[in-house]
């Protein structure tokens, strides 16, 4: 299977990652989540992704943080992507 390279922290897993979405009332991805497979929703374990749109087109991402953390760390629970902080 073909190696994947996480952007963000320079890591290369050989396996795929758990993928989660959450759209917006115009069917766009407001939320995206990844974690290792088989990953718990409740764990943290997560990195988290929030997009806005003007228009329906994308003009932001900002990712999860927990404060002390670096942004964009597998360090975020899934199940509370709603309620997270975005930087």
């Amino acid at each position: 299977m073909p190696q994947r390279r996480n952007e963000l922290s320079n890591q290369v897993r050989s396996e795929p990652f758990s993928y989660r979405a959450a759209f917006d009332a115009n069917s766009n991805v407001e939320y995206e989540g990844w974690a290792v497979p088989g990953a718990s929703e409740g764990s943290a374990i997560w990195i988290i992704a929030r997009h806005t749109y003007s228009s329906n087109l994308l003009t932001a991402t900002k990712w999860a943080q927990t404060t002390g953390s670096p942004p964009a760390d597998f360090d975020q629970v899934w199940s509370s992507y709603a309620s997270l902080t975005y930087v």
